[in-house]
């Protein structure tokens, strides 16, 4: 009742003048690069994809990927901790290193890191156009780490004459953040430049509410740079780097501690206990189009960094054990071909290969190791009877430790204009082999490994009403993994270890509804069931019908935004997050009961080239853990300044 009447209050602010119909309610259909790799209508799409843009993302004036992120239906956003602890993301119930994450078509997950997931902790939105995010079934075109899905993000190009902007913002927690670019284009030359450094004094790591009093802190600097240059009118160059600098505090453990092997207890507080982070992507590529823009050649080259060291003592003097550093290098070269056959047939194909390495280092050993992987992959996209379209392809990887692996995609979407609807289904199968880290005892791994496989589909309806001032649709996906790798704390002797897992399954409803009545006006509602079990372990021979960790099976996400007036909007979000499963600190799998966020936000632009803001998240400061033992923010209020000059 609450909130009907939160509702009503809201709408009996509009003028009424406002009530008319407007023509944007009929609006344009997206065009999607990721679902392809060629740009195509969300219309014709059989995968479900959602587009973030820029607008949106200033519009809530968040500073991380990771809270944009948390309310894409189907997506699990879980942070260990508060600004800077580690981020991972679960796309319908997968595990999260089997999310492939791009910027500008770099692959951004870490051969260094434990499962050789990307951690969103430190990824800023300093100058993203927008994001998609692909799920379901991808790595017939994107290889082995799509198997839940693709997070694509997209960076801007500069346009016109040069633009200066500059960015000051501050709030509790002492939270500073400045930063500023140039971006524009000069004949056939387009540049953006952007730097930024943010730093608060946070929250303890380890929950404050289980005695953990000591704050950890977080600093991070991004640059980030695209260049681009037309040679010719069929060629151009592009190439974009992202540079990020971070340091946070971290804790022993989650929860108020533990009891070692020598049976002395371990406080989870630990004041010098810190982690820095050096990450660097870049990208090159040339396109070539020939034959009057009938065949598109892409030749692009992938460089990634990622450099992480960790220092520490469990003593109030300290005493600092050795540096452990694990750092990860990836060297992607790939040439794609899109041919355009006909206006209703697109054929594309590619080769690629990509290079891992990772260089593991602690005070007692040093693990360097490889990986390398060539993919080859087809694809044919069909449209016919001007309704039906149809993807289909397939993808051949020879890796240079588990040999050769075939995996397939097919979708189908159907439009129905005289009922207003969309019909989608997806299948597709993926393969993923355990990352170097899984693979090595020196990082808790398991040189026995097999890899992962799985058989994803899913199929909905897409509903436009009231003109398309109404849009809803609801789908069911099933997700089937074999041999799935999951940590086991009781192996390796209670040292912990990564096993394989015989089956699980990860099934359930994604739905949305949005409504935008009036230009200033648009209200958005999502809700996500995801079930997942464990069905069976290989390592114990034990059946098991328990969820995977850290995956809630309820989440819903409502948003409101109005404009109060030309020059001000303002936002409103509440996130629901049923409970989910954990490991407390003694292993022991415990619950971690649900919450409810209530986030506002808002922008003035006092003139063409100024605007202020201000966001509240945790409104009404609720206390909550999203992994066990670990905090999170309370209230955080932030205000700030943007200013453009041209």
């Amino acid at each position: 009742m609450r909130q009907r009447r939160f509702f009503l209050a809201l709408i009996g602010l509009l003028p009424p003048a406002l009530y008319a119909e407007s023509d944007s309610q009929n609006s344009l259909d997206p065009v999607i690069v990721t679902a392809t790799r060629s740009t195509v209508k969300e219309s014709a799409l059989g995968n479900t994809v959602t587009v973030i843009t820029a607008e949106e993302i200033k519009a809530r004036r968040l500073n991380s990927v990771s809270d944009v992120l948390r309310v894409v239906p189907g997506l699990d956003v879980v942070s260990a901790g508060g600004t800077g602890q580690q981020v991972s993301v679960f796309t319908r119930g997968a595990n999260s290193n089997q999310t492939l994450v791009l910027i500008d078509n770099i692959q951004m997950n870490d051969p260094s890191n434990p499962n050789n997931s990307f951690d969103f902790a430190n990824l800023q939105v300093d100058n993203i156009e927008r994001i998609e995010i692909l799920r379901g079934a991808a790595s017939a075109m994107w290889g082995a780490d799509a198997m839940g899905g693709v997070i694509h993000i997209i960076t801007k190009h500069g346009k016109g004459a040069p633009t200066f902007s500059g960015l000051a913002e501050g709030g509790n927690y002492n939270t500073w953040k400045t930063g500023g670019g140039i971006s524009g284009s000069e004949d056939r030359l387009n540049y953006t430049l952007n730097a930024s450094h943010l730093s608060n004094l946070g929250v303890s790591a380890a929950a404050q509410s289980m005695g953990n009093r000591e704050r950890d802190p977080y600093q991070n600097t991004t640059v980030q740079g695209r260049l681009g240059y037309e040679v010719t009118d069929d060629l151009d160059l592009d190439w974009t780097l992202r540079y990020n600098a971070a340091e946070t505090g971290l804790d022993n453990c989650g929860g108020s501690g533990y009891v070692n092997f020598n049976k002395q207890f371990v406080p989870c507080d630990n004041p010098f206990y810190f982690s820095k982070t050096n990450q660097l992507y870049t990208r090159g590529q040339a396109r070539l189009f020939t034959f009057d823009n009938l065949w598109e050649q892409r030749f692009g080259v992938n460089y990634t960094l990622n450099d992480r060291q960790t220092r520490y003592t469990t003593t109030p003097s300290p005493n600092w054990v050795p540096a452990t550093l694990n750092q990860g290098q990836q060297t992607k070269v790939e040439w794609l071909h899109i041919l355009h056959l006909h206006e209703t047939d697109t054929l594309t194909g590619g080769i690629e290969g990509k290079f891992d390495t990772l260089d593991n280092q602690n005070a007692y050993s040093q693990v360097v190791s490889s990986m390398n992987n060539a993919g080859y992959y087809l694809q044919n996209q069909l449209d016919w009877l001007e309704r039906f379209h149809t993807t289909l392809g397939g993808r051949l990887d020879d890796n240079s430790l588990y040999g050769s692996h075939l995996t397939w995609r097919y979708n189908q979407s159907v439009e129905v204009p005289e009922l207003q609807q969309r019909l989608k289904a997806n299948v597709g199968t993926a393969f993923r082999p355990p990352s170097l880290c899984e693979l090595n005892k020196a990082c808790y791994g398991n040189p026995d490994l097999k890899p992962e496989t799985s058989l994803n589909w899913d199929a909905g309806l897409e509903q436009d009403l009231l003109d398309k001032a109404v849009t809803g649709g609801v789908l069911y996906f099933d997700n089937r993994f074999s041999n799935l790798i999951q940590w086991d704390p009781s192996a390796n002797g209670g040292l912990g270890n990564v096993e394989n897992v015989s089956s699980a399954v990860a099934r359930g409803i994604e739905s949305f509804l949005e409504w935008k009545p009036w230009d200033v006006l648009a209200v958005r509602a999502n809700y996500t069931f995801d079930q997942t079990h464990g069905l069976y372990n290989a390592a114990t021979g034990q059946q098991t019908n328990d969820a995977l960790l850290l995956r809630p099976k309820n989440k819903g996400n409502f948003d409101i935004d109005y404009h109060i007036l030309p020059d001000v909007t303002t936002h409103l979000n509440v996130l629901v997050v049923g409970n989910r499963s954990s490991f407390d600190v003694n292993g022991a799998v415990v619950n971690v009961p649900g919450y409810v966020l209530v986030n506002v936000s808002g922008n003035y632009e006092v003139t063409q080239n100024i605007t202020l803001f201000a966001r509240l998240d945790n409104l009404f400061n609720k206390q909550y853990q999203q992994v066990w033992g670990y905090g999170a923010l309370g209230f955080t209020g932030i205000g700030g300044v943007n200013v453009t000059y041209d």
